[in-house]
């Protein structure tokens, strides 16, 4: 929600897979597992329901599989700004579930 009161999506899913709807159920975009394994790095890409490429999400682990970790996150400028904002829940709910 944002600003609070205000529902701009819902994220579900599990490790691999997430979606993302908006308010009224409708598909938005998927967030899709590229990669994974121990010590490896961890990518999301954010599609369309038409299966085009509208962000993506870097997790690198340290090189010693003990903690540290950095998180990237790019799309496009030109993004609405609630695409923009549930690419960064999207993340964060990731982050959260996965990492």
């Amino acid at each position: 929600m944002f600003p609070p009161g205000n529902m701009i999506g819902v994220i579900q899913g599990v490790k691999r897979e997430f979606s993302v709807h908006n308010p009224s159920g409708d598909l938005l975009f998927l967030f899709e597992c590229e990669a994974s394994g121990c010590c490896r790095k961890v990518d999301y890409q954010a599609v369309t329901s038409q299966r085009f490429t509208i962000g993506r999400m870097t997790h690198q682990k340290s090189s010693r599989c003990l903690g540290g970790a950095d998180m990237m996150i790019s799309f496009p400028a030109e993004l609405e700004m609630r695409s923009k904002a549930l690419i960064l829940a999207g993340a964060i709910s990731i982050r959260d579930s996965n990492w």
